[in-house]
């Protein structure tokens, strides 16, 4: 058997090898050499244009801090999920949550810039929610989770189980607790398009945070 195996190699990494075989003894020769190497460049380049699409794709969607999806590809998100539950009739939900906090007399007030209370939500969000879902860092100090084939029925738990969660996060010095204002939309009762539901859940947002900061206050 004749083995033959040229390596993979972009800007100067090796990504792998590509090896080809024939039963006969000593069949390859250099001209079968030199086509094997060119073969193999056109692999690596194909291979590394493939992980820098992916890296720009990790990079445009996802949020540095938190590790979460973005804001813009919170709405891709959210169209792509409309057209597929329009298709198979299916129900689906959004729920968003602004961070506030309970904060003792004379406490720091710039709580929220906070980027290590910001990780822990993140951390907190992604342990409670189940594969199929997707969450989103939406500004400052908002996270939105998209639930595919969630009826308006089941937010109530969805939401108790985020609010007993994020109640065990540490914050920072001066605040006493955090109470997120909580705030849902779902498909098709809230809006028939993306444009329709994020309305419909950033006015919902708006209402129930200051209703929550004049509670706290």
């Amino acid at each position: 058997m004749s083995p033959l195996c040229v390596p993979l190699v972009s800007f100067g990494e090796t990504l792998g090898a590509l090896i080809v075989s024939h039963p006969s003894a000593q069949f390859f020769n250099m001209e079968d050499r030199s086509i094997a190497q060119a073969a193999a460049d056109v692999c690596a380049t194909a291979i590394r244009n493939v992980q820098l699409a992916e890296e720009l794709r990790r990079i445009t969607n996802i949020d540095a801090l938190s590790g979460l999806y973005n804001q813009r590809y919170f709405h891709v998100l959210v169209a792509q999920e409309t057209a597929r539950s329009r298709r198979y009739r299916k129900h689906f939900s959004l729920l968003m949550l602004e961070l506030e906090a309970v904060r003792h007399p004379g406490g720091a007030q710039d709580f929220e810039g906070n980027d290590e209370l910001l990780k822990q939500v993140a951390q907190a969000l992604k342990r409670q929610m189940r594969s199929v879902d997707a969450i989103c860092r939406y500004g400052a100090d908002r996270f939105v989770i998209i639930l595919p084939e969630t009826a308006q029925q089941r937010l109530g738990i969805v939401t108790e189980k985020l609010r007993s969660a994020l109640a065990e996060i540490s914050v920072p010095a001066g605040a006493l607790r955090l109470a997120p204002a909580f705030a849902t939309a779902t498909y098709p009762e809230d809006g028939s398009n993306e444009l329709e539901l994020v309305r419909a859940l950033l006015a919902r947002i708006a209402e129930a945070g200051g209703n929550s900061s004049s509670a706290s206050a």
